[in-house]
């Protein structure tokens, strides 16, 4: 039975039946065949970008493949893996993260079965676990991911031990997803251990790559490794090996944005603004503000038919205020974060997620105001961010903590300014309590 990529409306009738009743080999191999033809249009649907097109097909592959499965695990239970892992890939980009998780750990313990029966199923195991720690990680699950993902590092150094030149490349890319997920809960030194090895990994394989488009294939792997690496490495406090790492990054972003037009523009302008970050951190203000402006003008340019990419355009914005200011140059600083307030203020109108974003730049804002002598201007701005700051806080004390003390802080010195010295006291006294722990 041919089956096509249109609109899913659920099996055949002739295919429903036969599952209903299947019980013979024959019954089998025709379900298998349909199962691998419906994975196929699923597949083909999330390859065209429409993944909420690729659930209904695969939600059907599922449960042909369970019923195969439950007749014949030693025969069938790889292929159920396989239609869960893909279920829960698309379910996930959908949205639908709950159920994504579920069936993407039914998949990892699927696939642990039968590697244990079928050690060809080991480099799959390893891959969903991979994929089961990211996903992990993009709903704060972290101690979890990290498990995981250590889990497929593990793996994969097994199957490296056994073919290096095969699996170098997964092997690697498991070890950059370690150190991420190192990061994230704040194993820094464990981050910048695990993207060195992975780094080390890429270069041997961008040597020994043979042919253009395998090569630039691997820079593109190594320029995100070395973008990982440079941020771990300034958080331990090592901001000229961190520099050196993304000035690499966006070199190589550089050349492959230049190989293939539009396809590496996002990543190079994600290492512009890793660059900016890391020049500031050196003093280089007027090198910051340059690598700022230039990912500022990719992102403005993303912009216009990517709306997913104005969050990383406000915070390029209000990056480049402050490095702007720091190189001397008041009238473009003070543009730079006008343009970061009204685009994060945009943002927050319809997605409140966005109030940290404005409060940021509206207390970045008062500053370049006050630098400008315009304090009755920045009050207004410093007061509104403090309003923002103190909400999140309440809510997220870890993570909004720093920046509800900066804007207090700036707000008091705006008061100061105005000469209205008792209330500038009030705030920072607030300030001392939020340092000791008490709201």
């Amino acid at each position: 039975m041919e089956l096509t990529a249109m609109p899913w409306t659920g099996l055949p009738d002739p295919v429903r039946r036969r599952l209903e009743t299947a019980g013979s080999p024959a019954d089998f191999e025709y379900l298998a065949d349909v199962a691998s033809q419906l994975s196929e249009v699923g597949q083909q649907w999330y390859r065209d970008g429409q993944p909420e097109e690729a659930i209904g097909p695969t939600r059907d592959v599922v449960e042909i493949r369970r019923r195969l499965s439950a007749a014949d695990a030693s025969r069938y239970e790889g292929g159920l893996a396989t239609a869960l892992s893909n279920l829960g890939v698309y379910l996930f980009v959908y949205g639908q993260h709950e159920e994504a998780l579920e069936l993407t750990q039914e998949a990892v313990d699927s696939y642990r079965r039968v590697a244990q029966r079928d050690s060809r199923y080991w480099e799959s195991l390893a891959s969903a676990l991979n994929n089961f720690g990211s996903r992990l990680a993009v709903v704060g699950r972290l101690d979890e991911a990290l498990a995981v993902t250590d889990e497929a590092v593990t793996l994969r150094r097994e199957l490296f031990a056994v073919a290096p030149a095969r699996y170098a490349g997964d092997l690697a890319a498991a070890l950059n997803n370690l150190a991420v997920r190192c990061k994230e809960l704040g194993r820094h030194e464990d981050a910048v251990e695990y993207g060195q090895e992975a780094i080390g990994l890429r270069r041997v394989r961008v040597n020994a790559a043979h042919d253009q488009h395998a090569r630039d294939t691997e820079e593109a792997e190594l320029a995100a490794a070395l973008n990982n690496l440079g941020e771990a490495l300034a958080v331990l406090g090592q901001p000229t090996p961190a520099r050196e790492a993304s000035t690499e990054a966006a070199g190589v972003y550089r050349a492959l944005a230049q190989a293939y037009p539009g396809r590496y523009v996002t990543d190079l302008a994600t290492a512009l603004s890793n660059l900016a970050k890391r020049e500031w951190e050196v003093q280089r203000a007027s090198q910051a503000a340059s690598a700022a402006e230039e990912a500022v003008t990719l992102y403005q340019a993303l912009a216009h038919t990517n709306p997913g990419i104005l969050k990383d355009l406000s915070t390029a914005l209000n990056n480049l205020g402050v490095y702007r200011a720091a190189a001397g140059r008041p009238a473009d600083a003070m543009q730079a974060s006008q343009a970061a307030v009204a685009l994060s203020r945009h943002l927050a109108e319809t997605n409140p997620g966005f109030r940290g974003d404005l409060g940021i730049a509206l207390n970045n804002l008062a500053t370049r105001l006050a630098e400008a002598r315009r304090p009755h201007e920045a009050l207004p701005h410093a007061e509104e961010a403090v309003g923002y700051l103190r909400e999140l806080h309440a809510a997220f004390p870890e993570r909004y903590r720093p920046d509800l003390l900066d804007c207090l802080a700036n707000l008091s010195n705006r008061l100061t300014e105005l000469g209205r010295e008792a209330e500038a006291e009030r705030y920072l006294a607030e300030a001392t309590r939020i340092r000791r722990g008490r709201t």
